[in-house]
């Protein structure tokens, strides 16, 4: 068995799981205890456009199951012809002080834009919107690839149902990185093996 998996710094792991994050994350503990594969694209910071442009452009037709953890839907990205790569940004970011001018490619140009865009264009609805369209996209992605689908997600505030909600009130969080810990991973994974072994995927 392959799995693929995508999502935000809560399936990835790095910055609060330590050096060894890649083999404690809840990813990890579930290709273990099935014995399957890990194929995890997941990535801090990441978007839900993010998550929706790979799942379009990756190739997942060798994989036999996939699990997507969707993340705040205020966060986006741009391609930068400077980088020649995608680039995140996130409300968060942007709303701390000269936290995003720290970024090499963060042209005086640039944070004026997405500040604008922050806090004259964005609005919760169009965020709701826009998580629902990438919910719903996913869904139909894998219903046409026949690749059964788990859903999880982190944003506390979202209209739509999840399979899993990763937040402080489920799983035990690191009070200093706000994400879960060691023991909140294991939780994680143990959920989401008890949901593949119920559904027998």
């Amino acid at each position: 068995m392959k799995i693929y998996f995508d999502g935000c710094s809560n399936t990835h792991g790095k910055g609060y799981l330590g050096d060894n994050f890649e083999n404690i994350r809840w990813s990890k503990l579930v290709c273990d205890a099935l014995g399957a594969e890990e194929v995890n694209c997941s990535r801090g910071g990441g978007s839900n456009i993010r998550i929706l442009r790979q799942l379009t452009n990756g190739s997942v037709d060798d994989c036999d199951l996939i699990i997507i953890q969707l993340t705040f839907p205020n966060r986006t990205e741009f391609y930068s012809q400077s980088e020649k790569k995608f680039l995140p940004v996130s409300h968060g970011v942007i709303k701390k002080s000269n936290g995003m001018k720290n970024k090499s490619w963060m042209t005086d140009l640039l944070y004026e834009f997405w500040k604008t865009y922050y806090f004259e264009v964005y609005q919760e609805e169009y965020g709701d919107s826009y998580e629902k369209m990438v919910y719903e996209s996913i869904k139909d992605i894998c219903k046409a690839k026949n690749k059964p689908l788990i859903m999880l997600s982190c944003y506390p505030e979202t209209k739509l149902k999840y399979d899993i909600m990763i937040n402080n009130r489920t799983y035990p969080h690191d009070r200093i990185h706000c994400h879960p810990n060691e023991e909140g991973q294991v939780m994680i994974a143990s959920d989401v093996v008890k949901i593949i072994r119920g559904k027998k995927l």
